[in-house]
């Protein structure tokens, strides 16, 4: 049954597609026609052409999420069933990473400290120092410490103008208020609507 309303689906899309299709063909031979837009009479026709060609692709959009809307479901569906199962690995992986470094921090002062006893004669022998410097060696098949360069910001007030980026839509409405930006103008530009 599932078969056939996939089929039957499929089906609907297709027939659906190919009318838009259809409905766009005298439209697009309209504007193929026009190589170059020389008088009011080539203006006029692109324009209308345009505009009706714009009402098929606005019918094609609206069927598409129309088609896509059970699938946008299933897809948040699938997302919020698997949320908290990833999320809980997330969390664990955190958690462990973090315990699994604070390991690695103790081992590595306790080697220090070991190296400082050594270097000040509290531990004579070398051998002693071998011994239990390799104790405190952290070993695993499965993970390792790596150590990556990152940026960590101390002060964001004091970050470099270069090094921020600005925030359009803010400037954007600010300028329409009235408000003067420095190194922004509100502009009017040509463009053509159809």
């Amino acid at each position: 049954m599932a078969k056939i309303q996939k089929n039957s689906h499929n089906l609907n899309t297709a027939i659906v597609l190919k009318s838009l299709e259809r409905e766009a063909v005298p439209l697009f031979k309209q504007l193929n026609k026009l190589q170059k837009i020389e008088n009011g009479d080539d203006y006029e026709l692109a324009g209308k052409a345009m505009s009706s060609l714009k009402l098929v692709l606005g019918k094609a959009q609206e069927k598409e999420n129309e088609l896509r809307l059970p699938l946008k479901k299933l897809d948040k569906d699938i997302a919020e069933l698997f949320k908290p199962f990833q999320t809980s690995v997330l969390e664990a992986q955190v958690r462990i990473k973090n315990e699994m470094l604070a390991y690695v921090l103790l081992q590595e002062s306790r080697k220090l400290k070991l190296e400082e006893d050594f270097g000040s004669g509290k531990i004579k022998k070398a051998t002693t120092f071998m011994a239990k410097a390799t104790a405190f060696e952290v070993v695993s098949s499965f993970s390792n410490t790596v150590k990556r360069w990152t940026a960590i910001p101390i002060n964001e007030e004091l970050t470099p103008r270069q090094y921020m980026m600005p925030d359009v839509q803010k400037i954007k409405e600010a300028l329409k208020a009235g408000k003067a930006v420095k190194g922004w103008e509100w502009k009017q530009l040509k463009n053509i609507s159809i």
